[in-house]
């Protein structure tokens, strides 16, 4: 089953499968802009100031440095 899920997240992320089985056998946070970056998600979506709609932000605008705390290998 794993190698199933590391298959598919392989393809959609286009990061070598080896990364993703390094990355997903042990604890992988990320938070929403990191996971934009990482490619298992097409973007993040922010609610606006005036609340009515949702304003997307670029990659990297609000993103902390280091990171998921796992240094920068996952972004090769």
């Amino acid at each position: 089953m794993n190698d199933a899920v590391e298959d598919v997240i392989s393809k959609v992320t286009g990061r070598q499968r080896e990364l993703i089985k390094k990355d997903f056998r042990r604890d992988f946070y990320l938070n929403a802009e990191e996971a934009a970056e990482y490619g298992i998600i097409d973007k993040v979506l922010y609610p606006s100031s005036e609340g009515t709609d949702v304003g997307e932000v670029r990659l990297g605008e609000f993103a902390t440095t280091g990171g998921a705390g796992f240094g920068d290998d996952w972004k090769n």
